[in-house]
């Protein structure tokens, strides 16, 4: 078996997130590369909207402890400048 350097679309290192001492999503950890799937499960209030909001960046990550939040790639290892909606 060949292993391959794939390049990620999307990269999450340490995304963090709280709704006052609540915390919804803590210390997420994720790469997607093309043609994988993936499924997110979960309970009620497991943080799974808002794991997809922080992605999809309609909502902002807490700074914490060198987590660096969602990255965007290209496919080529280009980061494009995506808003915060």
């Amino acid at each position: 078996m060949t292993a391959t350097l794939a390049i990620a679309l999307l990269r999450a290192d340490g995304v963090v997130k709280s709704f006052g001492d609540e915390p919804a999503v803590a210390g997420i950890d994720l790469d997607l590369v093309a043609g994988e799937i993936h499924a997110l499960v979960g309970l009620n209030g497991a943080g799974k909207t808002t794991l997809m909001r922080l992605l999809l960046r309609s909502a902002r990550p807490q700074p914490c402890g060198g987590g660096t939040g969602p990255r965007w790639s290209d496919g080529r290892g280009n980061r494009p400048r995506l808003p915060y909606r």
